[in-house]
């Protein structure tokens, strides 16, 4: 029986989130010494690991395409509907693979207790806080795709569990795909009925790639408005709604 939660915008926080910490202006996205390096690829290891025995199993994942992004050759962009708290932070890791696998994640993530320290050592590229940090990011955004990474990207505002209705994204959420021309894959979680919580199956689709002939601006248009038809399409095969979203004022 489905539980009925009330928002008054697509924008609402329905996850209590965590207090959004500034970053310090000598922040590191990526690992500076062999040391951090060894560390942070055994903390992505540990952290699939945890996907692939608990996780998946625990949620009933069931993956539909991953063939698509374990073949692509170079580096790639995700696009995944924002659905599942805990799940989101640990499945990019599992469908990576053995591809270095990174997910873009907000600031509020490094408040969490005791995960929040993991964050950046399991993958999370934190958003930046001011417009010179903007431009550090957007560097090693770049260069993690020229060295053949998948990056995850939520483009929907906030982590809605179990929503079946696809969200409007955040502005500027395919400016990473486009500075860098690389290929965009779509993953879309979809419920169906079981005892219990729901059946998740996660269709992989794509790829999306920018066109060139068009500007920079057309390209994020035609980029989200490709991905949110694909992940509609997918979507709409839900037929378990274990929480029902309605706007308040009805």
């Amino acid at each position: 029986m489905s539980r009925i939660r009330y928002y008054t915008d697509f924008a609402q926080d329905m996850v209590t989130s965590p207090e959004t910490r500034e970053l310090p202006s000598d922040y590191q996205w990526l690992p500076q010494t062999t040391a951090q390096r060894v560390g942070d690829r055994l903390i992505a290891t540990v952290c699939r690991w945890v996907g692939r025995a608990v996780i998946a199993p625990v949620w009933h994942y069931h993956v539909v395409g991953l063939a698509k992004l374990r073949q692509a050759p170079q580096g790639i962009f995700l696009y995944a509907n924002h659905t599942q708290p805990v799940g989101d932070a640990f499945m990019p890791l599992v469908l990576g693979g053995r591809r270095q696998t990174y997910v873009i994640a907000a600031p509020s993530n490094l408040s969490v207790p005791v995960m929040g320290k993991l964050v950046p050592r399991g993958g999370g590229l934190v958003l930046p806080s001011t417009r010179r940090q903007l431009v550090q990011f957007n560097q090693v955004v770049a260069s993690v795709i020229a060295a053949g990474a998948m990056v995850t990207v939520y483009p929907e505002a906030h982590v809605w569990p179990y929503a079946t209705q696809i969200r409007p994204f955040v502005p500027g959420a395919f400016h990473y795909p486009v500075a860098t021309q690389a290929p965009v894959f779509v993953q879309t979680n979809v419920y169906t009925r079981r005892h219990g919580r729901p059946r998740i199956t996660a269709y992989i689709d794509g790829p999306i790639v920018p066109d060139q002939h068009l500007s920079q601006p057309a390209q994020r248009r035609q980029l989200a408005a490709a991905v949110a038809v694909q992940m509609k399409q997918r979507a709409a095969l839900s037929d378990a709604s274990y929480i029902e979203y309605r706007r308040k004022e009805e």
